[in-house]
């Protein structure tokens, strides 16, 4: 959680969405009970208003439950212009409520003490009839109805809340990843190449055209790799410039000295002897111009930048032992082991001067003896290693551990040593690198590694325009969300599948009770069928069930004492339902008929 800030987006996303439904609950909840009890004051008033002043007096006990129960209410009480009418007794209660004068911060208030006393207590409303106006209407009922129907409005919102939570942090989960986590990880795999190999600018990334934080922060990563790679160079040959200085000084002067002897003797003498040393003067002089030509060379410019392109692998090789054809001092036999299919994406002319410094080592190094000149090419998933092989004499033990510096690892004995550091330059730029092996009087074996992207077969792509994994994770949620859609039928019904979310929906929306106090009839679940009859339009089902009363169901152990205005609403039934068969073999529900719920 620490290092994922895609993880860190999606909970803070989640988070703040369950704030908002959390800020929007409190009001909402407040403004669903008075709703709520204005709805009961409106009900008790309904059932006073048939009622002449000569039948009240008349009413016996079960009629006045019978009419408080319909309401909801335990005793009630109408106040008008010309008279007040009262029906039942007027019982201890713990809370007054008037709908006259409610203000926010009461009504919330109000709300959340209903739901802390959980539906123990009897509250006293008081509020104007929607009937009359100039009517005032009080009750007295229990709180335990209202306790439940908050309770079940407060779990639609939860759920509401939820759903709504992740729909919302999905999406944004999946447009932050887009356009912030996945270029700020494509910048952080690139500084990290850049850390590891600064010389490789294969890895680098070529900037978006984005006009934004991110697409100004990847034109300064790639200016800043351009200059640093830039200064980079510069610095590391001019310390290999300022080592090689004392060295060069030395030779020159070592060089030099046998010149300056002869040229004191030219001058001092005039012996016929002149003609014979002249040669040896001119060849001591030219010497010293080219070592001092190759230094001022290497330490002035190096090679350009890679320009990658294909370049088929055997041909660049085959053109490497062409040109060197008629510099071989010996029989060297040449062994090239490498697959004709295969690709490199290098720069063709740094890569052929790179395979040519090695293949004119080790035909020097074989010298007249001649030997095998072999190169194999070995592939793999992580790195392509290309192996060149001789089997001359060796490198001296002295020079193997400056074999890749500048002016220290030259075989030679008029050698200047830039040979192999240039040709580790060439192969860095590339992004691989090149190693000694082996070496011994059996032979020397040296070791180019490149990237594996960097190897292809024939024919094959460079690289996959949008890897796999990518379009998987972000098309999988929408895939699985048309599979929800469209292929989610739900629990079946006597072998038929997907039957059961019908049966529920056509029952609570249909069912008609004699019972008036349960008002509100849902199918709980389905405890069992049985297909009665069966034609090829219809079929006939007997279907036991189980029920309950959503608004009217309420625990016994709440409530303080008995309550004969209430009842619990539940139990288990059976109905008979008649279906219509559809094309595709599915049934839709026709009829329902057959007993009343007990």
């Amino acid at each position: 959680m620490r290092r994922s800030l895609s993880a860190k987006i999606l909970l803070l996303t989640i988070a703040f969405v369950l704030l908002g439904e959390v800020l929007l609950y409190v009001p909402s909840i407040a403004r669903f009970r008075h709703d709520f009890l204005a709805e009961r004051i409106a009900a008790a008033h309904l059932a006073t208003l048939n009622l002449s002043p000569s039948l009240r007096l008349d009413l016996d006990m079960d009629t006045v439950d019978q009419l408080l129960s319909h309401a909801g209410v335990i005793y009630v009480a109408v106040y008008g212009r010309d008279e007040a009418m009262m029906l039942g007794e007027i019982a201890p209660y713990q809370r007054l409520v008037d709908l006259n004068d409610q203000s926010w911060s009461t009504m919330i208030l109000g709300a959340f003490g209903t739901l802390v006393h959980r539906g123990t207590r009897f509250i006293r409303v008081i509020g104007p009839s929607p009937q009359e106006a100039g009517t005032t209407v009080d009750i007295i009922m229990p709180e335990a109805a209202l306790w439940v129907a908050m309770i079940e409005y407060s779990g639609r919102v939860l759920g509401l809340s939820i759903a709504l939570s992740l729909i919302v942090a999905a999406m944004l989960f999946l447009s932050l990843q887009r356009l912030i986590v996945e270029p700020l990880k494509r910048l952080e795999q690139e500084i990290a190449a850049f850390r590891d190999r600064p010389e490789d600018s294969t890895a680098d990334g070529e900037p978006s055209s984005r006009d934004d934080e991110i697409g100004v922060v990847e034109q300064a990563l790639a200016e800043m790799r351009r200059s640093l790679r830039q200064a980079l160079a510069e610095k590391t040959r001019l310390a290999a410039l300022g080592a090689a200085m004392s060295r060069i000084s030395h030779d020159l002067k070592n060089i030099l000295t046998p010149a300056v002897l002869i040229s004191d003797r030219l001058e001092s003498s005039a012996d016929p002897q002149v003609r014979k040393v002249a040669p040896r003067l001119i060849e001591t002089l030219e010497r010293a111009a080219r070592l001092c030509a190759e230094t001022l060379s290497y330490a002035k410019s190096g090679p350009p930048a890679p320009q990658p392109q294909r370049v088929r692998l055997l041909h660049l090789i085959e053109n490497v032992r062409r040109d060197l054809g008629g510099k071989e001092t010996g029989p060297v036999t040449w062994t090239i082991e490498v697959p004709d299919d295969l690709d490199l994406l290098v720069d063709p002319d740094q890569f052929f001067r790179l395979l040519y410094n090695l293949a004119q080592n080790a035909i020097e190094a074989m010298g007249e003896n001649g030997g095998e000149l072999r190169f194999t090419a070995k592939p793999s998933p992580e790195i392509f290693t290309l192996e060149i092989a001789d089997t001359g004499p060796g490198i001296p033990t002295k020079i193997k551990e400056h074999l890749f510096e500048p002016f220290a690892g030259s075989t030679k004995p008029d050698g200047n040593g830039l040979g192999l550091a240039i040709c580790r330059e060439l192969v860095r730029a590339h992004g691989g690198d090149i190693e000694l092996l082996e070496t011994s009087e059996r032979g020397t074996i040296f070791h180019l590694r490149l990237p594996a992207r960097l190897a292809l077969r024939a024919g094959g792509p460079r690289r996959p325009s949008m890897p796999l994994e990518t379009v998987a994770r972000v098309l999988l949620p929408f895939v699985l969300l048309l599979l929800a859609s469209c292929g989610v039928k739900g629990p079946g019904v006597a072998g038929y599948p997907g039957l059961q979310f019908p049966v529920q929906s056509y029952y609570d929306a249909h069912a008609t009770e004699q019972n008036w106090t349960c008002n509100q009839p849902r199918m709980q679940a389905i405890t069992g069928a049985q297909v009665v009859d069966e034609t090829p339009g219809r079929v006939v089902m007997n279907i036991r069930y189980y029920w309950y009363d959503e608004q009217n169901t309420i625990e016994e152990d709440n409530v303080p004492f008995a309550m004969p205005a209430l009842q619990r609403c539940n139990g288990w039934s059976e109905r008979t339902f008649t279906f219509v068969k559809r094309t595709d073999g599915s049934l839709a529900v026709e009829s329902m008929t057959g007993p009343q719920r007990r």
